[in-house]
């Protein structure tokens, strides 16, 4: 409208102008009638300007929305397939969520309403949130966090355990020079806040990560399975230390080993990524090294029929797209933020490299998956994110993107580049927790409980390494257990069964400490314990005559460590 009133003025004033010289030339001419015309010609000319101006201004606010003013912030409409699927799959939330159709129907306005009238369920927050980390494959993280409810629950997750103990076999087959399997640490280290640079006047945060080895992760989910195997058998026989014990705390103590072991395997991948990609380790393995263990991974789990979480295989992308293409997939409204939030922080971060440590990336010195490299560069990654893909990978897809590109970087830096490469790591993780909390806060998706954005845990965050102070929580019937698994690897000289050989079928003592240290273990009395490492040492022999042959050297090992059980029990006080 004032783009109209404009072109109308102007061509007014014109007309205006012509006619009034006309008058003042042929007719008469008169001072007076010179300045009032002169006058009106200005005011006029002044308006149109006035208007010019502010149709730019405007435009400029539609170009620059967010500088020009702050928008309110708009409810978040959760989608209706969204709430019905939350709705099938827990029939506990139809109370907060409407259980009923008619309660349904009430609480639709209260969903789309206005965020502070009302606070969404924890489940359904939790959900939505899921959706945009791990984007498509948030149904399967959903579906190995919420195991089977029925009478086959425990079938399942003991199924689950040795599968992923068949996984880990697999990738220890791969790692033929050795490089992930064995251990040179006890425990992770902890990551130090700061180190000093080379200018003392500034310091600069350092990712120390978290090293451990292909075995710990073995002897980890080894005793778990160990540790569950017993609880359910305790829990079924009702034997314990304290004859009063109810049938409930049984039940709660194995409902605690369930959630270890659920989260453990929905964690697995994530483990396996952080030992393969660890930023301390670098230089002492080779990219290309790297690159194949990880190129073989979706293989290894597709082996296993275990969906990923983070890893895509070749054809999973292609698939992904389609799906979300014909709109099949519940997910997607919600996903989309994903996306979103993954282009903002990689434009944050091309905005702040002022070193250009991402321009190797995407020089002529990047080495293709073809070459033995590691497969992803920051164009490619931008690309995705303008094409959508991460929105079916979700936030946690982009953070394996880069951190696969900065390893690769990282790997062969000078070091005066390295610290250019762990700040651009820090400006994009810092960046995607920022667009991601700014966008939970503005959908009022962020929960009364705050807890912290996007961590990068392992399986290790639910079951730590356990170190020396750990046997001061211990029990007594435990200490006595670990005397006597010290008194019994005396008979092992060469250490055959110290560690694994991933293989399933050997148990090695690394793994039975792990158990004896666990909860369940410390609820047994003296006797109980002496039978459940004897029959645990007597399946150790069974397996090991079977594998090898009663004459082997190993078979005969085993066999004298079986006979020193007794007398072992016996020092220790046990017997």
């Amino acid at each position: 409208m004032k783009e109209l009133l404009c072109v109308f003025l102007f061509f007014f004033c014109l007309v205006y102008h012509c006619c009034c010289l006309f008058l003042l030339d042929v007719v008469v001419f008169l001072p007076w009638a010179l300045l009032c015309h002169m006058l009106v010609l200005f005011l006029l000319l002044t308006y149109v300007l006035l208007c010019v101006c502010s149709i730019e201004e405007e435009i400029m606010d539609l170009i620059f929305a967010e500088g020009a003013r702050t928008p309110s912030a708009k409810p978040f409409a959760i989608p209706s397939e969204v709430k019905s699927r939350l709705r099938a799959r827990n029939p506990v939330e139809r109370e907060h969520v409407g259980g009923t159709e008619e309660a349904g129907k009430r609480k639709e306005g209260e969903f789309n309403g206005a965020v502070a009238a009302r606070v969404l369920p924890g489940s359904l927050v939790k959900y939505i949130q899921r959706c945009i980390e791990y984007g498509q494959n948030s149904t399967h993280l959903e579906e190995d966090l919420q195991a089977a409810n029925g009478l086959t629950d425990s079938t399942r997750r003991l199924a689950a355990l040795q599968s992923a103990l068949s996984i880990l076999c697999h990738i220890a087959a791969m790692d033929k020079s050795y490089c992930f399997i064995s251990s040179r640490s006890t425990a992770p280290r902890k990551q130090p806040l700061a180190r000093t640079s080379r200018n003392r006047s500034q310091t600069t945060k350092v990712i120390s990560d978290p090293f451990f080895s292909l075995t710990d992760i073995y002897t980890t989910v080894r005793s778990l399975k160990l540790e569950y195997e017993d609880g359910l058998k305790q829990q079924k026989s009702g034997i314990g230390k304290q004859e009063h014990m109810s049938v409930n705390s049984a039940a709660a103590a194995v409902s605690t080993i369930e959630a270890r072991v659920d989260a453990s395997l929905a964690l697995l991948e994530f483990t396996v990524l952080q030992m393969l990609l660890n930023f301390d380790r670098a230089r002492d393995i080779s990219v290309g090294y790297v690159a194949d263990m990880l190129r073989t991974m979706p293989q290894i789990f597709a082996t296993e029929k275990r969906p990923l979480t983070v890893l895509q295989g070749d054809d999973g992308k292609n698939r992904e797209r389609k799906r979300f293409r014909d709109g099949e997939n519940v997910v997607d409204d919600v996903a989309n933020a994903a996306n979103s939030i993954v282009l903002k922080a990689l434009q944050a971060l091309k905005s702040k490299d002022c070193f250009r440590a991402l321009s190797r990336a995407n020089s002529g010195n990047t080495v293709r998956a073809s070459d033995g490299s590691l497969p992803v560069s920051f164009d490619g990654m931008m690309t995705n994110a303008l094409d959508g893909t991460y929105r079916g990978r979700g936030i946690y897809g982009a953070l394996h993107d880069m951190k696969m590109l900065l390893y690769g970087l990282y790997a062969t830096a000078s070091s005066e580049q390295e610290e250019h490469i762990t700040l651009a790591r820090l400006q994009f993780e810092h960046s995607l927790r920022e667009e991601y909390d700014l966008f939970l806060r503005k959908t009022g998706l962020r929960g009364e409980v705050e807890d912290p954005l996007l961590p990068e845990r392992t399986m290790f965050d639910v079951n730590p390494l356990f170190a020396d102070a750990d046997s001061t929580s211990c029990t007594d019937t435990q200490l006595k257990s670990l005397k006597l698994l010290d008194l019994i690897r005396e008979v092992d000289n060469e250490s055959w069964f110290e560690y694994p050989v991933f293989d399933m079928a050997n148990i090695e003592l690394s793994s039975i400490e792990k158990w004896v240290r666990g909860s369940i273990f410390g609820m047994k009395t003296n006797r109980e314990a002496f039978l459940a490492l004897r029959d645990v040492l007597e399946q150790m022999v069974d397996n090991c005559v079977l594998s090898y042959g009663p004459t082997s050297p190993f078979s005969q090992v085993i066999t004298l460590m079986r006979q020193r059980l007794v007398d072992a029990a016996r020092e220790v006080g046990l017997l």
